[in-house]
Order: structure tokens, then C-alpha cells, then sequence
């Protein structure tokens, strides 16, 4: 890249960093914000489902502390144990797979 191309730099504050929030456009934030609360049906080891009501903003924190999905190294497949489901995929992508598959959330859309 040369110095005469135009670059656009983040100008705000230094002590408020970008959170999450911010960084995502405001479309795909709002439709985060709006997800319903929906039941985890992820199988335990026992195959018992999980029950637990979940929301897209959960998911991640929920997956960790209750399943233990993110134990794993990002480039390993996983079994994805959501009820009537057996796909493999590799566990950088599990989270997505289960918000657009499993809870129904597209991405910049949301819930229909």
C-alpha cells in the first residue's frame, strides 16, 4: 500500500476501546440484541437434551461453562451434538453453525 492511498484509522478516544458492540455494523448489532430466548438442545453425554434457555448473545458463554465445546484446539472437528444432528465441523466454526443453524440466527438478517 502506498502512503498516498487514502486509510481510513479509528479516531476515538484511546482509554474507550471498540467492544464488540460497536465494532459489529449497527444492523448486525441490533439483531443480536433481538434474538428470542430459545432451548438448548445440545445432547449431554448420557444423550439427555440440555433444556436450558439460550439466546444468540448466550450461546458462546453457555457452550463453554455447560458442554465444554471450546476445550478444544480452534482447527479440531467436533461432533456437533445438537439433537438430529451429526455434522463435523471444525471448532472455529461451531459456534456459527449452531447460531445459523441450530437458533435460526442469519447473519446481518437475524431472526425472521
Amino acid at each position: 500500500m502506498s502512503p498516498s492511498q487514502n486509510i481510513e484509522h479509528y479516531d476515538g478516544p484511546a482509554d474507550n476501546p471498540p467492544t464488540l458492540a460497536t465494532a459489529l455494523p449497527p444492523e448486525q448489532s441490533e439483531t443480536a440484541q433481538s434474538c428470542p430466548k430459545l432451548f438448548c438442545l445440545y445432547r449431554k453425554p448420557c444423550d439427555d437434551l440440555c433444556w436450558q434457555r439460550i439466546t444468540c448473545q448466550s450461546l458462546s458463554r453457555h457452550m463453554q461453562t455447560e458442554h465444554g465445546v471450546y476445550e478444544k484446539p480452534g482447527d479440531e472437528c467436533v461432533d456437533c451434538r445438537w439433537l438430529e444432528c451429526s455434522k463435523q465441523i471444525k471448532r472455529h466454526n461451531i459456534y456459527r453453525h449452531y447460531k445459523e443453524t441450530h437458533l435460526g440466527h442469519k447473519r446481518g438478517v437475524g431472526h425472521s
